[in-house]
């Protein structure tokens, strides 16, 4: 509805004008643990750091960008109680 509260009507057939895409992606990646030697006491946090990166390697459709993403994950573990 408009500001005066007539019924308006749009044609959906434009939203369907170029918008398919189709995007393919190859990822690697790698982690960091400390969980084991921690639970050993060989360490004193428990934490990961992981990297991934990925990147766009065909596509189709609309204006499928070509992407390029790199991941950087730090995860320190604490218990809520005890130890």
């Amino acid at each position: 509805m408009d500001l005066g509260g007539t019924a308006v009507k749009l044609n959906a057939t434009l939203l369907d004008a170029n918008t398919e895409e189709h995007e393919h992606r190859f990822g690697a990646g790698a982690r960091f643990s400390t969980l084991a030697a921690y639970e050993r006491g060989a360490a004193r946090l428990p934490l990961e750091v992981s990297f991934a990166h990925y990147q766009s390697v065909a596509g189709s459709g609309g204006a499928t960008p070509r992407l390029s993403v790199d991941q950087v994950r730090v995860t320190v573990y604490r218990r809520l109680f005890g130890r």
